[in-house]
């Protein structure tokens, strides 16, 4: 047996023996989050990763167990230094801790030195990286055992084991842990807790309890890449759960140059647009609405999806062609809103919560049937005079994750999304430390409830002054102020981020979207869900002649498609 392998039999509970290092001691080696190494390393040219052999050891009796792998990536692409930094079985173990997770770690920590990676052409020389990769052995629920051992932010996990005085005894090589740039995450978590609504410390905790430490990362490999989640069944192996299908679906929502229109408004909202332009609000006119909207010709080139009302998912063409299967067979994924909408959040004046988990799991798995294969639920966030609140920013967040797990449960890929809203005169660093403490706390939360992050997307607001400040901010400065507060707070794993518009004109919606993505490459792809910036200008043309116009209108909704397509990729304009 090698030195790698030869470690099985000393590895402790919680403990894999590290190889020497061979990095140079004074050069830093950054921390890379599962799946974030993919910015600069791919795998050779016809290359897979190798799967670990189940330990023999058990494979007349399958243990369910996981663990997670750390290690070091060098410049010429070859890995060492295996740590066992996170373990969880189902069963005590029959015999001697040491032996019995030694057996595990020792498989991973095989497979792991035969891993070899080669620098992206566009990168040149990377440098050395530390990354984790989480590994699932005769699970019959591998999504599930999954969660026990996840490590959702290596960085801050790896604070927690320096701060406990047990990181030095799990790395024998202590002058590799000394090297590991991770005092940015550190300091990212004490400005945080610092810096919103002093006056209600629970806002203060929120934001601190998994700031994310987000690598710039794609996911979009078809077979395990790097930092992938593997899975290493028994001889009987028994079929996985459905969270590869999640993560596909969730990938396919922000295709290169495809976004998502949203027109899942209330019929109570809908009569309210409709006044505004003089058409009577029925059943009927909604209906023919919606098909305008979702049949406009080549808008599916621009479109991977729509967010459907209750309402419209139960309706049909003017063929008799339900509206979730006439999206289906051109190519776009079917969406169902979900919340009830916000209530006022009692005890906070001027605060509101969303409400509408009561009978969900019911009504998602009958979404599920009528076509639905993503949900959204909104959450709304005031600024204003001592407001938000910790309370309201923790109540929503829980609220978005508990959708979230159900959504998973039931098949469906969660959109979540945390509205800041534009109303108000607050500038535009208020609403940069607003919203990252509110992504901050939301993503706590997820990890709270162990919701799967590569098969959920983001809706997220762009960080704007209020409609009623005094200074306006420019597109490179709305762009560069997203950008930064999204890379604080959100975790590279996330498959991708689509923005709302949240009342901003339709051009002002484009030429944002545009200019972030001109300002990459990004951790995760950046698209769009708009609502009214897709709608507005063909509602309008609708409006004024019904049947001359009805072309027309569509017309317009492929090109407000089109050029939002190419705001997505940061083509627009060109």
């Amino acid at each position: 047996m090698d030195a790698r392998g030869g470690f099985v039999g000393r590895a402790l509970l919680l403990l894999a023996t590290l190889l020497a290092a061979s990095a140079n001691a004074g050069d830093r080696i950054r921390v890379a989050n599962e799946g974030g190494i993919r910015d600069a390393w791919t795998l050779p040219a016809g290359a897979k990763l190798a799967v670990p052999a189940y330990p023999a050891a058990f494979a007349a009796s399958p243990a369910e167990a996981c663990v997670a792998i750390g290690y070091l990536i060098h410049a010429d692409g070859h890995t060492s230094d295996f740590a066992l930094l996170k373990a969880w079985g189902a069963q005590e173990p029959g015999q001697r801790r040491e032996a019995y997770w030694g057996e595990f770690a020792g498989a991973a920590a095989s497979a792991l030195a035969q891993w070899r990676f080669v620098p992206k052409p566009e990168i040149g020389s990377p440098r050395p990286v530390y990354t984790v990769a989480t590994f699932v052995f005769a699970s019959a629920d591998a999504r599930e055992t999954r969660k026990r051992c996840i490590i959702p932010n290596l960085a801050m996990h790896l604070i927690e084991l320096r701060q406990g005085g047990r990181a030095r005894r799990r790395m024998t090589d202590n002058s590799l842990f000394e090297r590991l740039d991770i005092d940015p995450a550190l300091e990212a978590r004490d400005r945080a807790g610092a810096r919103v609504h002093e006056q209600d410390g629970r806002a203060a905790a929120a934001s601190t309890a998994i700031p994310a430490f987000a690598t710039p990362a794609r996911r979009g490999m078809s077979q395990p890449g790097p930092g992938s989640i593997i899975r290493v069944s028994p001889p009987a192996s028994r079929n996985p759960m459905s969270i590869e299908q999640l993560a596909e679906t969730a990938r396919a929502m922000v295709a290169p140059g495809k976004g998502i229109i949203a027109i899942d408004e209330s019929s109570a909202t809908c009569k309210k647009r409709f006044d505004g332009v003089g058409i009577e609000c029925t059943e009927e006119t909604r209906r023919a609405y919606r098909e305008l909207l979702l049949t406009a010709p080549n808008a599916n080139r621009y479109l991977s999806g729509a967010i459907l009302f209750d309402e419209t998912i139960r309706q049909s063409t003017r063929d008799g062609v339900p509206f979730a299967k006439y999206m289906l067979d051109n190519g776009m994924i079917p969406g169902i809103k979900v919340d009830k909408g916000t209530h006022a959040l009692a005890g906070f004046p001027g605060e509101v919560i969303t409400e509408g988990l009561d009978g969900l799991r019911e009504r998602l798995a009958e979404y599920y049937r009528l076509g639905a294969r993503f949900a959204k639920w909104r959450a709304v966030i005031n600024i204003g005079e001592d407001i938000p609140s910790g309370t309201c920013i923790e109540a929503n967040s829980h609220a978005l994750a508990r959708y979230a797990a159900l959504c998973q449960e039931q098949g469906l890929v969660p959109m979540v999304e945390p509205e800041v809203l534009m109303d108000g005169d607050h500038d535009i660093e208020t609403c940069y430390e607003v919203t990252e403490v509110v992504l901050r706390s939301l993503f706590d939360a997820l990890y709270n409830q162990n919701v799967m992050l590569e098969g959920t997307i983001l809706k997220a607001s762009m960080v704007v002054p209020g409609k009623g400040c005094e200074e306006q901010a420019s597109v490179e400065e709305v762009a560069e102020s997203t950008l930064m507060c999204l890379k604080s707070a959100v975790p590279a794993i996330l498959p991708g981020i689509v923005f709302l518009s949240g009342g901003q004109s339709d051009e002002d919606a484009t030429a944002h979207l545009d200019a972030m993505n001109r300002m990459g490459p990004n951790p995760w792809p950046l698209s769009f869900s708009y609502g009214r910036a897709m709608q507005q200008a063909a509602l309008k043309l609708w409006a004024q002649d019904m049947a001359g116009n009805y072309a027309r209108a569509q017309q317009t909704v492929f090109e407000r498609a089109k050029a939002n397509g190419l705001a997505a990729l940061g083509q627009w304009g060109d």
